[in-house]
C-alpha cells in the first residue's frame, strides 16, 4: 500500500508508545483512525490531540476475543470495513526466572501480547481480505528473535507472535493483502516501567540500558516506510537487524553473547 489517504486504520495500544507514535504519522497520511486502547485516560488524551482524524475509539481489554468480534461489526456496518489493522498492544512483567514467573502472570501477559494479535487478525482478517488493497501489521519484538534471562513469559508472547504471522503469510499471499511482522529493538517507551511484578530497579535499568535507542516516533516512520514498501518483516533500530541476522546464523553464539556482555548487570 503506498497511500493511506482516506484508508481506514485501526490500531490497538494507540494510547501510548509505538501505537500513539503510528496514530499520528498515519494522521498526517490523510488517514481516517479508529483507535484501540484499555487506557481510557490516554486513550481520550491521544484523540483529542488528534481531533477530527480520529473517528471512533474502543477502551476494552484485547485479550476478549467477543469483544474483538463485537467491534468488528460495528465497524464493517458503519464504515464498511478497514483497510489497515495493526495489532501493538503490548505488556511486560519484571525480573522473573520461569520458576517465578507464576501462572496467572504468564496467562495475563500472553492474553494481552499473543491472544490479543490472534484475536485482532483473526476478527478483521475477512474484512481486509474482502478489500481491493489491505495490510495487517502484528508487532513483535527482538525478543522474537533471540530469548533472554527474565523474560521467558514476554519470549514466549513474541515468538508466538512472529511464528502465527508467518503461518498467515503463508496462507495469505493473494494479491490485496499485505501482512508485516514487526521486531522492533529498544524503543524509547513505558513498557518496562510499566512492567507488572519484578523489581522496580530492574525495571528502570533494563529501560536505561536497552529501551532509549530509538523513538516512538522514528519506530512509527520505520513501519510506515515498510508497508509502502511491501517489506514482509520491518526491523526497526540497529539492535534489531544485527540480532536477526546473527541469529539466523549462530543462534546459540548470540544467546550466550548476549548473556555475557549486555545483560550481566541485571543479575
Amino acid at each position: 500500500m503506498k497511500s493511506f489517504s482516506n484508508k481506514l486504520v485501526v490500531i490497538t495500544g494507540a494510547a501510548s508508545g509505538i501505537g500513539k507514535a503510528l496514530a499520528f504519522h498515519f494522521a498526517k497520511e490523510n488517514a481516517r483512525l479508529i483507535l484501540m486502547d484499555n487506557h481510557a485516560g490516554n486513550l481520550k488524551k491521544t484523540q483529542k490531540e488528534l481531533g477530527a482524524q480520529v473517528l471512533k475509539t474502543y477502551c476494552f481489554d484485547v485479550g476478549s476475543y467477543d469483544s474483538f468480534v463485537q467491534i468488528a461489526q460495528e465497524i464493517q456496518e458503519e464504515f464498511g470495513g478497514v483497510d489497515v489493522m495493526i495489532n501493538n498492544a503490548g505488556v511486560a512483567l519484571g525480573k522473573m526466572t520461569a520458576e517465578e514467573t507464576t501462572m496467572d502472570e504468564f496467562h495475563w501477559l500472553m492474553d494481552v501480547n499473543f491472544w490479543g494479535m490472534v484475536h485482532g487478525s483473526k476478527a478483521f482478517l475477512a474484512q481486509l481480505k474482502d478489500k481491493n488493497e489491505a495490510v495487517l501489521v502484528n508487532v513483535s519484538s527482538l525478543f522474537g528473535l533471540l530469548g533472554i534471562k527474565y523474560q521467558s513469559a514476554y519470549c514466549s508472547s513474541k515468538f508466538a507472535i512472529r511464528g502465527y504471522t508467518e503461518a498467515l503469510m503463508a496462507e495469505n499471499r493473494q494479491k490485496g493483502l499485505s501482512i508485516h511482522l514487526v521486531h522492533p529493538g529498544g524503543i524509547n517507551t513505558q513498557i518496562s516501567l510499566n512492567a507488572r511484578g519484578g523489581q522496580k530497579e530492574y525495571n528502570q535499568i533494563f529501560h536505561d540500558k536497552f529501551l532509549t535507542k530509538n523513538s516512538p516516533e522514528k519506530a512509527a516512520k520505520v513501519i510506515v516506510n515498510g508497508i509502502k514498501a511491501n517489506r514482509k518483516r520491518i526491523k526497526i533500530g540497529s539492535e534489531a537487524h544485527l540480532g536477526d541476522f546473527v541469529a539466523r546464523l549462530m543462534p546459540v553464539s548470540l544467546i550466550n553473547f548476549v548473556q555475557n556482555h549486555f545483560l550481566k548487570e541485571l543479575d
